[in-house]
């Protein structure tokens, strides 16, 4: 049975507050979409609201829009332990906890719709060690995956399973991405269902508008499949 419209699950890295603009960006482009949106992070739509509040306050500086949404997220955490509680678990955690948090997330969902996972580094990374355990997840979309860590000899766990993987993945990298560039293509083993779009950035994203166009496209091309 094919949806009319999808559910998208936006898996995000471990140092969020690098993706701020980023993630800011993908907000403002889903909301004008039919889509469903779920954050990994429960308060992260209301964080971003509070973000595009603030970018209109073109004289607060950047550090006190970062105060503003450190206190936000506090404030809500004395209200709601749960909460709290996730957020010291997850600080510091391994990857097969962070791993096994989303595919309870994911199980808590039921796939009365189509899911795809829209995440960002090390989410991508989290988001391929479990999708192929659920029919429902459609397909991944990556912006930037962590092939290997600048500071640190190869790791295999990282992309080993990249070469057997059945869900249907989108690997957007930069072409300089610390993690991985351009060279990818060639220095690892990547399934079928894997493809790959180079931009121009590095890990941390940054790209022209130009080519932040063609990144729309090719998400806007999986979420209307």
């Amino acid at each position: 049975m094919k949806f009319q419209n999808k559910l998208v699950f936006l898996v995000g890295r471990e140092n969020w507050k690098d993706d701020i603009n980023l993630n800011q960006k993908l907000f403002d482009y889903l909301e004008k979409t039919d889509h469903d949106i779920i954050w990994e992070d429960e308060i992260w739509r209301s964080v971003h609201k509070l973000v595009r509040f603030q970018n209109r306050l073109v004289w607060l500086p950047s550090s006190f829009k970062m105060v503003n949404i450190r206190i936000f997220q506090m404030g809500y955490c004395l209200f709601h332990w749960d909460y709290m509680k996730c957020l010291f678990n997850v600080k510091g955690s391994s990857v097969l906890f962070r791993a096994q948090k989303l595919k309870e997330n994911i199980n808590k969902i039921g796939c009365e719709k189509e899911i795809v996972i829209l995440s960002r580094s090390a989410g991508g990374r989290f988001s391929s060690l479990i999708a192929d355990d659920f029919d429902a997840v459609k397909s991944i979309i990556c912006l930037g995956y962590p092939f290997k860590h600048p500071e640190k000899e190869l790791e295999p766990e990282r992309f080993l399973h990249l070469k057997g993987f059945k869900t249907s993945m989108l690997i957007i990298q930069g072409d300089k991405d610390q993690y991985g560039g351009v060279e990818v293509k060639d220095d690892y083993q990547l399934s079928p269902s894997i493809d790959l779009f180079f931009v121009d950035a590095d890990h941390d994203f940054n790209v022209s508008t130009s080519d932040w166009d063609d990144v729309i496209l090719k998400i806007d091309a999986i979420l209307n499949k």
